[in-house]
C-alpha cells in the first residue's frame, strides 16, 4: 500500500478483515465516502444498501475492492 492509502471495512467492522470485507482507497475518498455514507443516513434516516456502497466505493469513490481481486486471480 502506498502511504496515502487506507483500508475501508465495509461492513464497519475491523475486525473482519476478508478480503470480501475490505477496500483499499485514498484517504481523501475514504473521507468523501463517510461523508457520502452519513448523509444519506442523514436524509433518508437509513444506510445505503450494501450494493449500492459496493457500486460508490468502486465507480465514485476509485477504491479497489479486494474480494473483486481475489476471485479475479482465482477464476
Amino acid at each position: 500500500m502506498k502511504p496515502w492509502e487506507v483500508v475501508h471495512h465495509i461492513n464497519g467492522r475491523r475486525s473482519d478483515n476478508r478480503p470480501a470485507n475490505l477496500c483499499v482507497m485514498s484517504r481523501n475518498d475514504h473521507d468523501r465516502y463517510h461523508r457520502w455514507y452519513d448523509r444519506i443516513r442523514a436524509n433518508y434516516g437509513r444506510y445505503p444498501k450494501k450494493e449500492t456502497q459496493l457500486v460508490k466505493l468502486k465507480d465514485r469513490f476509485n477504491g479497489i475492492l479486494l474480494g473483486e481481486s481475489v476471485n479475479k486471480k482465482a477464476g
